[in-house]
């Protein structure tokens, strides 16, 4: 994409945060959140903050990553500090201003990031005027472009070939590490980013734990596999969850998987404009309530983007309203200790209409058995 179009998107996000700041009564917004940064500007580096006024941008950084943003930033104006960051940021705020002009601004910092200490050190360094505000930059990332919709949509290719191919590697006798460090060679090898967050590759029993860490458990004949993994594109990631069996599937996994994918497609269909995220919350879980199976302790899916978990999440207390725009996972499961985890994950874009799924790769119980 010409780098004239990509600024464009830039500059509108931008134009959205200046709204905000002159709604809130705010002249300077000091924004120390990596992700929001890159968000305003494209600088995917970390340890820097950007202050923004009505007419200046600039980003406060260190000595390692100014070759980085000339690179990544052209024309972004940019204060290498060699002091404490705090002091870094008054110097660039207070540039051209009197010290009355100055202890007269009113400057915010979003208090999500930052500990109470770290910010009554930034208050001590910046000045009086510095305010503690929630973040402005978050609630416009719910709402993602065209080009930010492009990017996840490769992200979601990248993860989903990459797996393809791993299938074909998988054998008996393997650990699940083994199998997750293929698979994030295989994201790696077709896009050069990290992937998405830790693959989880998880046989049997230990599926039962949703955020299982792969070890050196050996993959046994008839063992079940999840596989929770997702790519990262231009920053932008994916995020997938599908199930495998080594070989015969025996009738209680079966029923378990196809009441979670119910319970899935159930959720998926509830998806439209207008529609609140507890109610396809709802949605999902009414499903495994009429089974026989436990409930899922966890939400029913979450925002995705810069970061693989962002706000807001289908949950039965998040009564946000769904927007077309926003892409969230749908990702119920179904857990039984010692015996097995099952969870069906697809990254959903809501439009105008409805709903676009981002991911496509085959969930039908006959597809378990494909290793």
């Amino acid at each position: 994409m010409a780098i004239a179009k990509v600024k464009t998107y830039y500059n509108a996000r931008l134009r959205r945060l200046r709204a905000k700041m002159k709604t809130e009564g705010v002249d300077v917004f000091v924004v120390i959140n990596d992700a929001d940064i890159f968000y305003l500007t494209g600088f995917g580096g970390e340890d820097s903050t950007l202050v923004v006024t009505v007419k200046r941008l600039v980003v406060v950084t260190d000595s390692r990553f100014v070759t980085q943003i000339k690179e990544e930033c052209p024309g972004l104006s940019l204060c290498c500090r060699k002091e404490r960051m705090g002091i870094a940021i008054r110097q660039v705020i207070a540039k051209g201003l009197t010290l009355k002009q100055y202890d007269k601004l009113h400057i915010a910092t979003p208090i999500n990031y930052v500990s109470v200490l770290e910010f009554k050190q930034l208050k001590k360094d910046i000045g009086k005027g510095l305010k503690a505000v929630k973040d402005f930059v978050m609630p416009l990332r719910v709402i993602k472009d065209t080009f930010e919709i492009s990017r996840m949509k490769v992200a979601a290719k990248v993860a989903q070939d990459a797996l393809t191919e791993t299938l074909k590697f998988i054998e008996v006798g393997m650990h699940e590490v083994e199998i997750a460090s293929k698979l994030e060679y295989e994201m790696a090898r077709r896009n050069g980013g990290p992937p998405a967050f830790g693959s989880i590759v998880a046989f049997g029993g230990h599926a039962a734990h949703p955020h299982a860490i792969p070890g050196k458990r050996k993959l046994k004949k008839n063992d079940t596999i999840l596989i929770d993994w997702g790519a990262t594109v231009g920053g932008y990631r994916s995020d997938l969850t599908r199930c495998f069996i080594t070989g015969k599937m025996n009738r209680e996994y079966r029923d378990a998987y196809e009441t979670c994918l119910e319970s899935q497609l159930n959720a998926i269909a509830a998806i439209a404009p207008g529609v609140a995220m507890c109610e396809v919350d709802d949605a999902a879980r009414s499903v495994i309530k009429k089974s026989k199976f436990p409930p899922y302790g966890h939400g029913t899916g979450h925002a995705l983007g810069l970061d693989v978990h962002e706000t807001p999440s289908f949950n039965h207390n998040d009564k946000t309203i769904l927007e077309p725009g926003m892409v969230l996972t749908v990702e119920p499961g179904i857990y039984v200790d010692g015996k097995y985890g099952i969870r069906i994950e697809d990254d959903v874009l809501i439009t105008e209409n409805g709903y676009k799924l981002l991911t496509s790769m085959t969930k039908t119980v006959s597809s378990l058995t494909q290793l």
